[in-house]
């Protein structure tokens, strides 16, 4: 069995569930509809294409830094067609009031499992190399990087795949930030005839005429407590990506 880790972190992350237009609500941990869109985007499947393969990967998601909730109002013209008078009908543009809910400076661990080490590899190197944007949600909620884990040394990438299973991944992997939670909860896919909390978002299509979810089981497994002060503080080079912002400017920065 192997598994890959992938570190999703951003300012912002939106893990919608099911809302109503005017209330756009989100999890609080990365679904597997939205994971497993990321990575058909990174291999450039189309919304029509079969995604079946990549909906059966098992997925675990451990919470290293669970961010803050918050809300963006927004107002949009929208149209609406009124009743008739006199024969006619009266479109009107009426103002709409939206709540979308985001994730702020939040962090996750997702691990995937599979059987097939090539589709693993295949997808690492597709994230690496995206075909399309990625992002953590909704468009607005680009990534920072590294998402798989590890950063090129001498030109070459460090193996992505771990050679054991996604639990033991989800507690032997250090945290992804350096500012992270004491407890870090863990969610994955249950095992097979295992009871867990049913969720509508396995994704069996993402066409846009007939866009389509089942429901999988999750179970939530103890959580990882780092003990000692030694473990809080680990940030593995692994996960340091080598980008200074003002290299590009000449000369010294001054802080004010």
């Amino acid at each position: 069995m192997a598994s890959l880790p992938l570190r999703f972190a951003a300012p912002l992350q939106a893990w919608g569930k099911e809302s109503s237009y005017n209330r756009r609500r989100t999890e609080l941990y990365p679904s597997k509809s939205a994971v497993v869109g990321l990575i058909a985007s990174a291999l450039g499947r189309g919304r029509d294409d079969d995604i079946s393969d990549l909906a059966r990967l098992r997925m675990g998601v451990r919470i290293d830094r669970p961010g803050r909730l918050i809300v963006d109002y927004q107002i949009t013209k929208m149209k609406s067609i009124g009743y008739q008078k006199y024969g006619l009908d009266i479109i009107e543009k009426k103002n709409n009031v939206a709540e979308k809910e985001y994730l702020s400076d939040a962090a996750f661990l997702v691990v995937l499992e599979s059987e097939d080490e090539s589709l693993l590899r295949t997808i690492a190197d597709a994230i690496r190399h995206p075909m399309h944007m990625l992002y953590l949600g909704r468009k607005c909620c680009p990534p920072t990087l590294p998402i798989v884990i590890g950063s090129k040394k001498d030109g070459i990438f460090p193996d992505p795949i771990r050679q054991e299973g996604l639990e033991d991944v989800l507690r032997s992997e250090p945290p992804v930030t350096d500012k992270h939670a004491e407890k870090m909860r863990i969610y994955t896919d249950a095992p097979s005839g295992f009871q867990g909390m049913l969720k509508k978002d396995m994704p069996v299509s993402f066409s846009i005429t007939d866009r389509e979810y089942a429901y999988r089981r999750v179970c939530e497994l103890p959580p990882l407590i780092l003990k000692n002060v030694k473990e809080k503080r680990i940030l593995n080079d692994k996960y340091l990506t080598g980008h200074d912002a003002f290299s590009v400017i000449p000369g010294e920065v001054d802080a004010e």
